[in-house]
C-alpha cells in the first residue's frame, strides 16, 4: 500500500492499526531515502524547497505521491529523498515540520518532534547540549528562535498547571500567531488559554489590542479566556544574567499562575 491510501485509511477510520501502518511506512522510506514529491522555487541560482504555513508556524511541503503534486506562486515540482528532506526541515530553526498535501482537505503536519519519533533520525536542535559554565563561544545559528521559546513555554505550562489546576486537554496550537494555544476543560466550563512568554529579566507583557481580540474569540466560543505569562533563563548564572538562550540548554521557567481576562 503506498502513502496516498494509508493516508486515505488513517483519514476514513481513525485507529491504532491505520496510524500504526502510516508511522510504518513512513520509517521504512526514511530508512530507504524514497523519493518523495515536493515543491521547489528558484532562488538566486539555485531552488528552495517551497513551504506552507498553518497557524504561525512554517513547514516544508511534501505530497505522497505525483497525483497530489500541486504547486502555486511560480513553484515546480521536484523529487527528493525523504531523509534529505527531513535534513532539509532540521536545518533550518524556523521551520516546524513537515506538511504532507498541504493543498488536500486534510493534511497532514508532523512537526519536528513527530519527526524524530517516526524517522529515527535525531534533531540536533532538541538534543541536550553540554555548554559547559559561563559563557561559551557559539553562533547566531546555536541562539534559540522564536517558535522554540513558545514551545518550551508551552511545556512548561502543561507540565506544572494544566493537570494541577485540574484542567481535561482537548487540544494544543504552538503557532507564532496560534489562540488559543491550549483548549480545556474543568467542570465543565470551557477555556482558552493563551501562553506568552519572555527571556528573563524581560517578562511578558500582553498588548491591550490583543487582549481585547482574544477575549471577543473567547466570547464567541462561551469560552473563559486565560493568560499565562512564562519567563525562563539559563540555569547557569552568567548566560542568565547575559540573556542568553542556547539552543540545548538548561532552562529555569517561572510562570506565576493563569490571569483569566474579561
Amino acid at each position: 500500500m503506498n502513502m496516498t491510501e494509508t493516508i486515505k485509511n488513517m483519514h476514513e477510520n481513525p485507529c491504532i492499526e491505520n496510524n500504526k501502518a502510516f508511522a510504518e511506512l513512513f520509517r521504512s522510506m526514511v530508512d530507504s531515502n524514497d523519493q518523495v514529491y515536493t515543491a521547489v522555487k528558484k532562488q538566486g541560482t539555485g531552488y528552495a524547497i517551497d513551504t506552507a504555513e498553518h497557524t504561525g508556524n512554517v513547514y516544508v511541503v511534501m505530497f505522497s505521491d505525483s497525483g497530489m503534486a500541486k504547486t502555486k506562486d511560480g513553484s515546480s515540482y521536484a523529487t527528493i529523498g525523504l531523509s534529505n528532506l527531513i535534513d532539509s526541515c532540521y536545518a533550518n530553526p524556523h521551520i516546524m515540520g513537515i506538511c504532507i498535501n498541504p493543498y488536500d482537505e486534510k493534511p497532514i503536519y508532523m512537526q519536528r518532534k513527530d519527526l524524530q519519533i517516526m524517522s529515527g533520525k535525531p534533531d540536533p536542535r532538541l538534543e541536550n547540549r553540554n555548554w559547559g559554565e559561563g559563557i561559551p563561544e557559539y553562533t547566531d545559528a546555536d541562539l534559540m528562535v522564536a517558535e522554540e521559546a513558545v514551545d518550551f513555554a508551552m511545556e512548561f505550562v502543561a507540565a506544572n498547571a494544566l493537570e494541577n489546576e485540574g484542567f481535561e486537554l482537548i487540544e494544543s496550537n504552538n503557532g507564532l500567531t496560534a489562540f488559543p494555544n491550549f483548549v480545556v476543560k474543568r467542570e465543565g466550563q470551557l477555556y482558552f488559554i493563551a501562553v506568552d512568554v519572555a527571556l528573563a529579566p524581560n517578562v511578558p507583557k500582553l498588548k491591550p489590542e490583543v487582549r481585547d481580540e482574544i477575549v471577543k474569540i473567547g466570547e464567541s466560543y462561551n469560552a473563559k479566556v486565560l493568560y499565562a505569562p512564562v519567563s525562563f533563563a539559563s540555569a547557569d548564572q552568567d548566560r542568565a544574567a547575559a540573556g542568553l538562550a542556547l539552543v540545548g540548554d538548561e532552562y529555569i521557567g517561572q510562570f506565576v499562575g493563569f490571569a483569566e481576562l474579561n
